[in-house]
């Protein structure tokens, strides 16, 4: 056993080396790829958009597909191997723990095993050392964490902190870090967001597209990038300013529900429920329709890309798009929560029916009733002009897309196209953010409905009985309920409510046309 120690000694050692020869250069290596692939990216966009090289676009496409696959088995190769390594000599340390348990406790062999597990903890491999946070990440990242678990949200924060989406939180301190650093970045972002918006309505004044624009054209128009901007600002202002007490509550409360629930470390053994798979593609689909949406307004106002991507609202789509996905995953994570919570009861109740394992259950609802509370008083304004946001681009898409039809309005074949598929990704938004609401709030009548079931099993008056009721009206205080900044509820009526005043307007809109004209 000691000679294995040894060995395993002299390898971590092999790997500080390695660390101080290669740690530099493996940064600079993910850096060129990741050079590598925007540049790709990009020679597809601008061979789409620009006519002189359209022709080539079939080789452009080829051939940046051929770098990308290239760059992506040259990551993989670096990657991998490492990940497994460090995988293996975890996995060394774990087999003293399971020796352990082959043994008697207290005997000269179990205190051994204590101590060579000891010694091999101070040498488990680790590529980190000398590229600090670069290799952590891209060696310790673990994408399958199932959203059962919150810690699947760390990454997707370590993300979103570049552009101030999320506050900058250390999950394993569980604390915020360098808030001082993080207000003067976000007053940075919102300063610019602020400018873009004023340098917008000067830059777009002599277009020529803008200026045939009709009112109702108009004040849509402009509702959707005043909006935007309020959107952008108000998240970078949340995040930098407010609400980290609150993301610590949320966190803290999840963590003691998936230690109740018994969820922590869980992985997502399905693909196709892997939430970073599913991020992964939502994004590339977005970054195509934003494209696209560029493309349109080049050809419509005859402006650079570059101009085009200043004046319209790219960079907060973008925003909208990233506070959607945290939503997104919060609330899932409430769904999940509330789906556990009602197949534990059920297991509970079968494997005993004492008093002490019902109140634990009532006590996790609770938590999460209150949880959601903190959730509402985060986002609950964000939700408010992100619905007027869907609401009001619906109508402009719509009464676009009717002009065209009566030969009121132009627009080429991609215009049409884009301009129905920024209808459906509005619809998608809006029905990502409500489903799942309407899905918690029918899971938390369920719990209270299985409660209300296991009293058939009790006779009238039994001490079982009574404390049913008891754990009944206690839930029903912290049944859960989603608003926005307390203005109105989120369930799934009010899709049919949007839907309506979305049809209702766009006559308005005809008929103000109308009286324009006229």
């Amino acid at each position: 056993m000691k000679n294995l120690v040894q060995s395993y000694r002299i390898l971590s050692e092999n790997v500080h080396i390695f660390n101080s020869l290669f740690g530099y250069q493996i940064i600079l290596i993910m850096f060129h790829f990741g050079i590598e692939v925007v540049n790709g990216l990009n020679s597809i966009f601008i061979s789409f958009v620009i006519s002189d090289v359209q022709s080539y676009y079939g080789y452009i496409l080829l051939g940046s597909a051929c770098v990308f696959i290239v760059m992506m088995h040259n990551l993989l190769i670096i990657i991998i191997p490492i990940h497994s390594t460090m995988q293996e000599g975890r996995r060394f340390v774990d087999l003293f723990g399971k020796l352990q348990e082959e043994v008697s406790e207290g005997s000269c062999e179990s205190k051994s095993l204590l101590k060579w597990a000891t010694i091999s903890q101070q040498y488990v491999p680790d590529f980190s050392a000398a590229v600090e946070s670069t290799t952590w990440f891209l060696t310790n990242m673990n994408f399958r964490r199932s959203i059962k678990d919150i810690n699947f949200i760390k990454y997707l924060f370590l993300f979103l902190n570049l552009p101030l989406v999320t506050p900058w939180y250390d999950f394993d301190r569980q604390s915020s870090y360098k808030p001082k650093l993080q207000k003067a970045y976000g007053m940075i972002l919102m300063s610019g967001a602020l400018l873009r918006l004023i340098y917008m309505k000067i830059g777009l004044k002599n277009v020529g597209y803008i200026t045939n624009l009709s009112i109702s054209e108009n004040f849509t128009w402009s509702c959707a990038n005043v909006i935007l901007t309020l959107i952008t600002c108000l998240a970078i202002f949340r995040s930098c300013f407010l609400d980290v007490g609150k993301w610590k509550m949320i966190f803290t409360n999840l963590r003691c529900i998936d230690k109740s629930l018994k969820n922590v470390g869980k992985d997502e053994t399905y693909v196709l429920r892997n939430f970073y798979l599913i991020f992964f593609l939502k994004q590339l689909v977005f970054f195509v329709a934003i494209c696209v949406g560029q493309y349109v307004w080049a050809s419509l106002m005859h402006l650079s890309i570059l101009k085009v991507i200043i004046v319209t609202c790219v960079f907060e789509c973008y925003y909208e798009f990233f506070l959607i996905t945290v939503i997104n995953a919060l609330v899932q994570s409430f769904k999940s929560r509330y789906q556990n919570l009602n197949h534990r009861v059920l297991v509970v109740f079968q494997e005993t029916k004492t008093v002490q394992k019902w109140r634990a259950l009532a006590q996790d609802y609770r938590i999460l009733g209150e949880t959601v509370d903190v959730f509402n008083e985060m986002f609950g304004w964000q939700i408010v002009l992100m619905m007027f946001h869907f609401g009001l681009e619906m109508v402009s898409t719509l009464y676009f897309n009717f002009r065209v039809l009566v030969g009121k309005g132009k627009a080429d074949l991609i215009g049409r196209l884009g301009n129905f598929g920024l209808w459906i990704w509005m619809l998608c938004n809006f029905l990502s953010i409500v489903l799942p609401i309407h899905d918690i709030h029918k899971e938390s009548r369920k719990f209270i409905g299985l409660l209300y079931k296991m009293q058939d099993y009790f006779e009238e008056g039994s001490m079982e009985m009574g404390a049913l009721n008891r754990l009944i009206s206690y839930s029903k205080n912290f049944a859960p309920k989603f608003n926005g900044a307390g203005f109105f509820s989120i369930n799934r009526a009010i899709i049919f409510s949007v839907l309506a005043n979305v049809g209702m307007y766009v006559v308005i809109m005809f008929q103000i046309d109308y009286s324009e004209v006229n």
